[in-house]
């Protein structure tokens, strides 16, 4: 038996909160044939199913785990920040960025652009042509550990969602892991059938990610098309990453709606 993930408990407390749907989490979800969660639909009473997943890639969802748990470099003495380094690849840590902050810590500098100019190494090449930003520091109570952080955007993005519709079909279409939850959600005996999706950065495209949240006057705008998801899905639900951005939430006959339940 396998107990069900935070992100399906919490999806299936936005669809009570939206929707008064109460979602019982599936004996083990992570079966091949069984879907995340079931309920009774409160307005026929008729058997409901839905499955929780999130639209990113393999090497966004590690790097996410591996930022939120700060790693340990095998003799360090002083404490390290990267930044700007969402694009990095899980395996540049151990290959380029510890052999560069122990370079640094040998020097006696907290920033590789410090380094003399004699000094040359495959790690300092490596952080000079991708962009990140190693910042180090002595005055530390944990020697050794590296913590990361993505890079801060800034700018003007159009809040509108026209594009959501379009970028929701083509995603559940060509992406095989999303694809095979909703071979498995349809393939569940219910009467409806709900996916709900949880959008991460290294999936979504920026633009349509920063359009979730409304801008003061518009909260109101939704997408003017429908999504051509599989005939079988009754309901998507997508799902932002922060609070303070909207949830929106497409029904087949009904159209697309918007939400803010996280309070």
């Amino acid at each position: 038996m396998v107990a069900a993930r935070p992100e399906e408990l919490a999806a299936f407390e936005v669809m009570r909160r939206v929707r008064g749907l109460e979602v019982v989490p599936a004996v083990d979800g992570s079966a091949p044939r069984m879907v995340d969660g079931t309920y009774t639909d409160p307005r026929d009473g008729a058997p409901g199913a839905d499955e929780v997943t999130t639209a990113a890639t393999t090497d966004g969802m590690r790097l996410e785990r591996m930022l939120l748990e700060p790693r340990h470099i095998p003799g360090a003495s002083w404490a390290w920040l990267l930044t700007d380094c969402e694009e990095l690849h899980p395996r540049d840590y151990q290959r380029h960025v510890e052999p560069l902050a122990l370079l640094c810590e040998g020097h006696g500098v907290t920033d590789p652009a410090e380094l003399p100019a004699c000094v040359d190494s495959p790690a300092l090449r490596w952080y000079r042509a991708n962009g990140v930003r190693l910042r180090g520091t002595s005055d530390t109570r944990t020697p050794g550990a590296l913590h990361g952080a993505p890079a801060v955007v800034g700018g003007f993005v159009s809040p509108s969602l026209g594009a959501l519709p379009a970028w929701l079909a083509t995603t559940l279409r060509e992406s095989e892991v999303l694809r095979s939850h909703v071979e498995k959600l349809e393939r569940h005996p219910a009467d409806h059938r709900h996916l709900f999706l949880r959008l991460h950065d290294s999936g979504v495209p920026g633009n349509l990610s920063v359009s979730m949240h409304p801008e003061p006057g518009r909260e109101g705008e939704l997408p003017d098309s429908e999504p051509l998801v599989s005939p079988g899905i009754e309901a998507v639900w997508v799902c932002p990453r922060f609070r303070g951005e909207r949830l929106m939430l497409w029904e087949r006959g009904a159209g697309w709606s918007s939400h803010m339940p996280w309070d």
